[in-house]
């Protein structure tokens, strides 16, 4: 069987959307499939991926079919991308996100070949986001046919309850599917004892993703700077991409005298993103809008205390105590960091996670969601 995966972008600093699209498609890979990504991109991109990804099993079984730079009609209506489908011949395409040109010429293109295809939102409905272009995305789908390329697919791939229920309220799927993200935690374990380079060697809180408002940096800032008195020797590690608010928080940082205690280290791929899991006191998803949390699981296999807002759709971590959450305030956050801190470690969940998330058992249940249509075309 041959597996089209098709994502606008993978580049590494997008943070969970891309490695969790490679993931899976490394997975279907180890269980024979033969699996392809397609998607744009540009010469950094490229350069940096095998750095980005080489820890993803079954990364080097999965074909890429990058396009270079796109131009703007091509960005628009897809040209390229549709022959390169073509070229392939998939029996089966799994659609990354929602809201990119590619992607509904992608499912155009499925319906069009008569080939089954998936919606994997990664959150993009959340209500949260909802808030945002709504007269964009009015037009999107009831106009420019974002909407009928939405029914055209066999279900959409809700990652929570939560968010299926979500999606189905919407009705632009013709069904919704729980099938949630994995974790393949193993070969970066065995790597995570040494401290992380070029983190102090001190206790700290950690913040791990994108430097985005969407993600709360901006409230777990604003948490620590309540509690820093109260844990002299503690730090904050805010490690991410910087998606325009790492100048702000810096200011912030620098306003309250605790500058020297807010270190913003970039992006951390690989072993040193595992390493900043596995030394810090906390870590904590503080995101205004999340539809899974990847990081979520990684740091209950790193065996850390974890925080998360009630805004992020993964509510079975703390339901079964592995996670705890907080309230939209920063005064809330700081509240439910300072109690964790102040707890004896409880952290158990790592063989829940390697049970229930591994992307083996991941890409399983998807095959099973599509093998009707998969008897259907064959």
């Amino acid at each position: 069987m041959r597996i089209l995966h098709v994502i606008d972008s993978l580049d590494a600093t997008m943070g969970g959307l891309p490695r969790a699209a490679l993931s899976l498609a490394g997975a279907q890979s180890q269980l024979g499939f033969e699996v392809s990504v397609l998607y744009y991109s540009d010469t950094r991109q490229e350069a940096e991926f095998d750095a980005a990804y080489a820890d993803i099993p079954g990364i080097s079984l999965v074909g890429r079919l990058s396009l270079i730079r796109p131009s703007k009609r091509e960005w628009l209506f897809g040209k390229a991308a549709r022959g390169r489908i073509r070229a392939a011949s998939p029996h089966f395409i799994h659609i990354h996100g929602l809201w990119e040109p590619l992607l509904r010429n992608a499912l155009c293109e499925a319906a069009r070949m008569k080939v089954p295809a998936v919606v994997t939102p990664h959150g993009m409905m959340h209500p949260w986001q909802d808030r945002f272009c709504r007269i964009r995305k009015w037009i999107l789908i009831r106009v420019l046919g974002w909407g009928k390329a939405w029914r055209s697919c066999l279900f959409a791939r809700a990652l929570t309850p939560p968010e299926a229920r979500h999606l189905e309220g919407k009705g632009y799927f013709p069904r919704v599917e729980v099938i949630p993200n994995g974790v393949d935690p193993d070969p970066a374990l065995s790597q995570i004892e040494a401290w992380p380079v070029g983190i102090p060697p001190q206790p700290y809180v950690l913040g791990l993703g994108r430097l985005a408002f969407g993600k709360g940096t901006d409230l777990l800032l604003e948490a620590f700077l309540q509690i820093a008195g109260e844990f002299p020797d503690l730090n904050l590690v805010l490690a991410g991409a910087d998606y325009g608010l790492q100048a702000k928080l810096q200011k912030m940082a620098a306003a309250s005298g605790l500058g020297h205690r807010v270190i913003f280290p970039g992006n951390q791929p690989g072993p040193q993103k595992w390493r900043l899991l596995r030394h810090t006191q906390c870590f904590c998803l503080p995101s205004r809008a999340e539809g899974f949390g990847l990081v979520l699981l990684e740091a209950v296999m790193a065996g850390v205390p974890v925080v998360q807002s009630d805004a992020c759709w993964f509510r079975e971590l703390v339901e079964r105590g592995h996670a705890v959450s907080f309230g939209a305030r920063p005064e809330d956050l700081a509240e439910t960091l300072r109690q964790t801190l102040n707890a004896p470690p409880t952290q158990t969940g790592g063989e829940f996670v390697r049970t229930h998330f591994s992307w083996q058992r991941i890409a399983r249940q998807l095959q099973e969601a599509i093998a009707p249509a998969e008897n259907t075309a064959f």
